[in-house]
């Protein structure tokens, strides 16, 4: 039903502010304007329909606004701010109704209210302290950030209550404190209470500590929640109950140390305090704590005032340098008993200027009276020190200094100023590399009960160089036990340990030696078999093809091995030495043009030679190969240029010699020396002991072998001789090798006479331990015509000959077999079948043929590696003389 209004209705229909008019009895619209319609999407009929469940209620009365959120025609909500003024129409009571549109501000609120939320929980969450809150009296998780949830163990806390959420925590007291902080509104704080959780499933349960604050939590004027923030620490209370054992055991134990232990501190303002004296206080200067908390001063009351200066004087300049307190003194308890004291403390500057100084008092009386004791035998210490040539010392434990006699000079050389010394100064000697180990050991006997002492290391000279030196020292100790003095006599056993060095050099080599000697046995029965199935092969192929140049770079190969293993040989003297005797200043003169070839233009050959130098008896090839290996390795030292100077010499070597470095396991007697000289790079100390052992080079990779020295040395060694180089870096390198001199003259060397190849007729016993080797020969004896017999060892050819009645020609064996080798073979070959010729092949000798290497002149070898042509030449050689054949 419309409405009829007073005068105003035009201004009413017009007003640009949505207006309606309510009945205040019924509720009903009675009239509405243009401005309402379309603010709220209706027409005007629609609107006159709408009752107060559309609408709403009215707003508060007196004109007061209230937001409402309505609903317009479409569906979608408003929200608008309403006000109501009383009004008449038709002398009916009823509200003139306004609305304001306020839906954007309400926005606006609602996105700023959900910003500060976020911000809000962002705080929660990202806070390092743990955080949560509950609601209502069962306390049901609002908010937990992320650390609260690791310590409870719990990410599904929220929205739960907190006794479902951690039954954890029943029987704790922590739901009792929340359930009385909710009801009385009274905040509670706790400090490093224990809380047993477990940390996540399936673990143990852990006890942890933390301090906490419930906060409650209040809206209009009642608790609604509670808000509770948590922090950690347990590491903290574990730290504190830590320091509360460990000053409990600090306390035990300084109770048990003999004397006082202290504290005292030096303050900027000159005074003095004592922040901690043990129990021994009441032993040592008859007072108990309390008198020294009350008499800072105390100390210098009891010190006779004739030690009081050195008192002072002490800690001011330990104070000044933080450099250790060290004093002995007198002092006088309160009984009047005069006692002397040593303090020794190390000092610390606090920040504030303080001097803390943490330290030691010891009663000192009965050491005095011990040094007076000890004093008295000085005296006798130094005569007794002179009659000797190691150098002496005495330790004066108390006060730190050392007495050396006159050896510390004439043995080490260092001046007699250095005589009455500071220990220290004995340990800034010692090697860097020996002195941690040295003087730990040296106080582990002085500090502990030990009474002697003894230790190796290495000490400077005077001159700079480094002596070793064999230490013993015995302790002098007080009534107490205390180490008052310590003597001690050094005995110089540099050379000793050199020849020690030397000698556990040669036997490395030695050892070096046998295991690259077996090396070239094993390899050298391979070689025979690939040389001579390839010379076999190379014999049946067309020269100029393809096939003949391969197998031709296989023997090539094959012939470099060889070469190889000869030095292996060589080094590991295993080889086999046909000596005759030698003018080596004639074999020099004849090699003087092969040097030549072999040195660069850059390098100058210098020969000196003495023509007294006398004869020795030596394999002539290996001797050549000795030379040659040392003038190449004189030319690779001086890559710019320069000298290489060759001399030889007569010599004496025995007791008296007179050599600077006389060589290690050389027979007295008389030698021929020669010397090769380079003036090149030189050879660091350090590489120097290595430069003989095989397959080590200082070359670049490809540039050498390794096995030059090392073949060097094992020829000369085989030869009854030695070898040794000195060099400094930068000041080159000078070999000397030692041959033991023979009175024989050199002979001349028959030639060989020419031999016509017999037809291969007769039976042969072959024996090698070697399968590939076995069968290499028997084909090229087979295949030349012989009958042949094999076995693998001397036990088998024995069977084998005995099964035949001995019917054999030649005995063709390997020296060196399993089970039976082949000396022992023959021997017994030529006791049950008399008269039948052996034939030895080898790759090395193990003495069996040879004494120390040097072939017996009734036995004739042929070596390995060896071809068809030269085993075939053998073999007819053997069955011709019908004796025992060897060739070298």
């Amino acid at each position: 039903m419309q409405a009829t209004l007073p005068a105003t209705e035009t201004l009413f229909a017009r007003a640009p502010v949505p207006l309606w008019v309510v009945d205040a009895g019924t509720g009903e619209v009675l009239d509405v304007n243009d401005a309402a319609c379309r603010a709220f999407g209706y027409t005007r009929c629609q609107f006159l329909d709408l009752g107060p469940q559309e609408i709403g209620p009215l707003p508060p009365r007196n004109g007061h606004a209230s937001a409402r959120r309505l609903r317009r025609g479409d569906g979608s909500e408003i929200h608008v701010e309403l006000a109501a003024e009383r009004v008449e129409v038709e002398g009916r009571p009823a509200w003139l109704v306004s609305a304001h549109d306020v839906t954007t501000r309400v926005d606006a609120e609602r996105e700023r209210l959900q910003a500060e939320r976020a911000r809000f929980d962002a705080l929660f969450r990202d806070a390092p302290a743990m955080v949560a809150a509950t609601e209502g009296p069962d306390h049901v998780f609002t908010v937990a950030n992320e650390p609260y949830q690791r310590l409870v163990g719990r990410s599904d806390l929220l929205g739960r209550p907190v006794r479902e959420a951690l039954p954890d925590l029943e029987g704790q007291g922590f739901f009792e404190l929340l359930d009385r902080v909710y009801q009385t509104g009274e905040p509670f704080v706790a400090t490093a209470v224990p809380i047993r959780m477990q940390p996540r499933p399936g673990v143990p349960v852990e006890e942890r500590f933390v301090s906490f604050v419930y906060q409650p939590v209040r809206a209009r004027g009642h608790v609604t929640g509670i808000f509770a923030h948590v922090v950690d620490v347990t590491d903290e209370v574990r730290v504190e109950a830590a320091l509360r054992r460990s000053e409990a055991r600090f306390e035990r134990i300084a109770s048990k140390v003999p004397g006082m232990v202290y504290q005292f501190a030096l303050h900027p303002d000159g005074s003095t305090s004592w922040p901690y004296v043990s129990e021994g206080a009441c032993s040592l200067c008859e007072v108990d704590r309390a008198y020294v908390e009350q008499n800072p001063s105390f100390m210098q009351e009891l010190v006779l005032p004739e030690d009081r200066p050195a008192l002072h004087a002490a800690i001011a300049a330990s104070a000044a340098t933080l450099q250790d307190f060290r004093w002995d003194g007198r002092i006088r308890t309160p009984s009047g008993d005069v006692r002397t004291v040593y303090a020794t403390s190390r000092p610390e500057r606090r920040p504030d200027g303080t001097v803390v100084w943490d330290g030691l008092m010891l009663d000192a009386t009965d050491r005095v009276r011990a040094a007076e004791e000890l004093r008295q035998s000085e005296e006798r210490f130094r005569i007794a020190a002179r009659a000797t040539n190691d150098v002496v010392w005495d330790w004066n434990l108390v006060l730190g200094r050392v007495v050396w006699n006159e050896a510390l000079e004439t043995v080490l050389g260092h001046r007699k100023s250095s005589a009455q010394a500071p220990a220290e100064w004995w340990i800034q000697q010692l090697h860097p590399d020996d002195q941690e180990r040295v003087v730990a050991g040296l106080y582990q006997v002085v500090d502990g009960n030990g009474s002697s002492w003894q230790d190796e290391y290495r000490i400077r000279r005077g001159d700079g160089g480094w002596a070793t030196v064999l230490d013993r020292g015995y302790v002098l100790r007080d009534p107490d036990g205390a180490a008052v003095r310590m003597i001690g006599a050094m005995e110089d056993v540099t050379q000793r340990k050199q020849l020690e060095a030397q000698l556990v050099d040669a036997k490395r080599l030695e050892s070096v030696g046998r295991l690259a000697g077996g090396v070239a046995h094993d390899f050298n029965n391979l070689l025979t078999a690939i040389t001579g199935y390839t010379e076999m092969l190379l014999s049946d192929v067309e020269p100029g093809g393809e096939m003949h140049a391969d197998l031709m770079e296989i023997r090539n190969a094959a012939a470099r091995a060889t070469g190889l293993t000869r030095q292996l040989l060589a080094f590991s003297r295993r080889q086999v030495l046909q000596p005759r005797v030698l003018n080596l200043n004639a074999t020099i003169r004849d090699l003087e043009r092969m040097f030549r070839r072999l040195l660069r233009e850059d390098v100058r050959l210098q020969v000196e030679l003495d023509p007294a130098a006398g004869q020795v008896r030596a394999d002539p090839a290996q001797v050549e190969q000795v030379l040659l290996n040392l003038a190449v390795n004189a030319r690779d030292a001086m890559p710019a240029g320069g000298t290489l100077r060759i001399t030889t010499r007569a010599a004496v070597v025995g007791p008296a010699d007179g050599l600077c470095a006389p060589p290690v396991n050389l027979k007295p007697g008389r030698y021929v020396v020669i010397s090769a000289s380079d003036t090149g790079e030189g050879i660091a100390p350090e590489v120097l002991p290595q430069i003989f052992e095989p397959f080590f080079t200082t070359k670049p990779a490809g540039l050498g072998t390794g096995l030059g020295l090392a073949t060097v040395y094992g020829i000369i060694k085989q030869s009854g001789g030695t070898v040794w180089a000195e060099s400094e870096p930068g000041r080159g390198a000078t070999f000397h090798v030692y041959l033991p001199a023979t009175d024989e003259l050199p002979g001349a060397v028959a030639a060989l006479p020419a031999r016509t190849p017999a037809a291969g007729t007769g039976t042969v016993l072959l024996v090698d331990d070697d399968a590939a080797v076995r069968t290499f020969v028997r084909t090229v004896l087979t295949g030349a015509g012989y009958r042949v017999m094999d076995a693998a060892d001397g036990a088998q050819a024995l069977h084998v000959a005995a099964e035949c009645g001995g019917a054999l020609d030649l005995l063709l064996t390997d020296v060196v077999m399993p089970r039976m080798g082949g000396r022992d073979l023959a021997d017994e070959v030529a006791r049950r079948w008399p008269g039948l010729p052996t034939l030895f092949m080898s790759g090395y000798t193990d003495d069996a043929l040879a004494d120390h290497g040097v072939l017996d002149p009734t036995v004739m070898l042929l070596e390995k590696p060896f071809s068809r042509e030269a085993l075939l030449d053998h073999v007819r050689e053997a069955l011709t003389r019908g004796a025992v054949v060897s060739t070298g």
